[in-house]
């Protein structure tokens, strides 16, 4: 769990002006595939912001560590820059595979590693939402 994590990427949807929940109930998404009385918690849910297609954004946050826990390397994360970026997005795939390509939403695997590095979806909806907010005020 990542819990500072997922109320930070909340907050900052909020603060871009759009409305977000942290921990929300998978059934309230409106997504085929899920049933009523799935169990299942949502990291975040945003919307009513016209970013990312303008569709309600769910934020799955998750921190991973270029370091095993014996202290090696994670696969490749020598070599490659954020390695564990692409297992992270394949874990959430499977934990939420209703929620990937859907049409009634934005599913977005927010993964960041210790150290700091973030992945480009990250970098992509903070990026959108500091866009959004800039352009609520008048050039000087």
């Amino acid at each position: 769990m990542c819990i500072p994590l997922e109320k930070t990427f909340v907050q900052i949807f909020k603060e871009a002006g759009g409305s977000a929940r942290h921990n929300v109930p998978i059934d309230r998404i409106q997504a085929q595939g899920i049933c009523r009385g799935d169990q299942r918690r949502l990291d975040g849910v945003g919307w009513g912001l016209p970013i990312l297609e303008g569709l309600p954004i769910v934020m799955d946050a998750t921190i991973r560590s270029p370091l095993t826990g014996a202290g090696l390397p994670a696969h490749n994360a020598e070599n490659k820059d954020g390695a564990t970026f692409q297992p992270a997005r394949s874990d959430k795939k499977r934990a939420y595979p209703e929620l990937h390509d859907s049409p009634t939403c934005t599913f977005c695997t927010l993964a960041c590693e210790t150290g700091g590095r973030w992945s480009k979806e990250v970098k992509t909806l903070v990026r959108a939402l500091a866009t959004h907010k800039s352009e609520q005020f008048a050039r000087a």
